[in-house]
């Protein structure tokens, strides 16, 4: 423990710039790059990944196995769980609340577990006390209004409210985000998938010769995971960069 109250792994790694408030908690397994600030209270979990110029206010944590991306703003008191990736840009209101599974284990009776990779894109506004259901996709540039209850994915841009959330209105000109024609979203490594979220389950169909083939979650299409913008990939480029024209109203 430091003088500011601060448990800090001994393998914990940060870049230049770095910024970190008092009684804070890093487990071992985390890494952070240039210009991260972190405020007080902050709890970060094994697998924790941040990018760049990241705000991550007093009382945020993280649960496990998750990526923040370059100059993405998370405001005080919020949830990042295991298996959520935040695209770049993005801003996190207060106290949001995600999770990476719908058959939480009460025992009572067994449960087949099952965990989920949930992605906010890039430049999107996740308002404050929102809650995100695992699994869920926010499209970039999209917005989510404050207390809004995500249980699907919300892709097409626009400004979601409401419990369930649903498109309400078109998003403002000036808040419109565009997004980079060569930008890829992040990805978490393979073995750190199967090391942090064991009961993940990549979508999966049957090729010719009967082995499993992984497949996009929004055209059902094989991946070719060599190639592909993610090893852990739940949609293809080719509907990503459909999801980015449509967001840029191109399509």
């Amino acid at each position: 423990m430091d003088k500011n109250g601060n448990i800090i792994a001994d393998d914990f790694q940060h870049g230049e710039n770095f910024k970190i408030g008092g009684f804070c908690l890093i487990e071992p397994d985390v890494i952070v790059g240039d210009d991260v600030k972190l405020g007080h209270y902050v709890h970060l979990a094994s697998g924790t990944r941040i990018g760049n110029n990241v705000d991550f206010a007093r009382r945020c944590y993280t649960t496990g196995l998750c990526y923040i991306g370059n100059g993405v703003n998370v405001r005080a008191g919020s949830c990042v769980s295991k298996g959520l990736v935040i695209e770049d840009h993005a801003f996190i209101g207060a106290g949001i609340m995600s999770s990476h599974t719908r058959r939480p284990s009460h025992g009572i009776r067994r449960i087949e577990p099952e965990q989920y990779i949930s992605r906010i894109g890039y430049g999107a506004i996740v308002g404050s006390r929102v809650n995100l259901t695992a699994g869920v996709i926010v499209g970039p540039g999209c917005i989510i209004g404050y207390g809004a209850n995500v249980i699907e994915d919300c892709t097409e841009p626009g400004v979601y409210i409401g419990n369930p959330a649903k498109r309400s209105f078109d998003v403002a000109d000036d808040m419109k985000i565009e997004v980079p024609g060569d930008y890829r979203q992040h990805c978490f490594d393979r073995d750190m998938v199967e090391e942090y979220l064991p009961h993940y389950k990549l979508p999966a169909m049957c090729d010719m010769d009967g082995s499993l083939g992984i497949v996009c979650q929004e055209c059902g299409k094989p991946l070719d995971l060599e190639n592909t913008a993610c090893p852990v990939a739940v949609i293809c480029d080719e509907c990503h960069h459909k999801l980015v024209k449509r967001h840029r109203g191109m399509d």
